[in-house]
């Protein structure tokens, strides 16, 4: 996030959610000793889901501990909200690098669309767009209607 931040035009930063600043902000102090610290777990937390995989093709999360929530609503505390809110589990994918995908499998009391994630080994893309494209077919979701939206459904193969 911090690179992110950094590497933004002045200019173009407000265009950013702006709960980014502060998130890179308190990101970007770690020292280079704790960054190659942090890059050595990240490789072991893959070596580990690496033999997880060798027994299982896919694991399923919740893409989010909550429902979606207003793309305009506030960010309060973004920091935490990082890894309470929006990613404790898919960040895990991002850093082991594993191919993942959320695949929306209901709505909430208030409408709001609920996830689930499905996750592969490295390389096994293949393996991961079949298990979401699977729970698509299950779930079968009303869509937006597509003359409001503009969106056009393309057949699941």
């Amino acid at each position: 996030m911090a690179r992110l931040w950094d590497t933004t035009p002045e200019d173009k930063r407000g265009l950013l959610d702006s709960g980014i600043e502060e998130v890179a902000r308190r990101m970007g102090e770690m020292s280079a000793a704790d960054f190659l610290g942090a890059d050595m777990l990240r490789v072991e937390c893959g070596h580990v889901m690496a033999r997880f995989h060798q027994r299982h093709d896919v694991i399923l999360t919740a893409a989010t501990p909550t429902a979606a929530f207003d793309a305009d609503a506030p960010t309060l505390k973004p920091a935490e909200a990082l890894w309470r809110d929006w990613a404790p589990w898919t960040f895990a994918f991002n850093l082991t690098r594993q191919p993942a995908i959320a695949v929306p499998i209901g709505l909430d009391e208030n409408g709001m669309p609920r996830g689930v994630q499905v996750a592969a080994a490295l390389y096994r893309d293949d393996l991961a767009f079949r298990a979401a494209a699977a729970l698509e077919r299950a779930a079968s979701l009303p869509l937006a209607n597509p003359a409001e939206t503009g969106q056009l459904r393309a057949p699941l193969n």
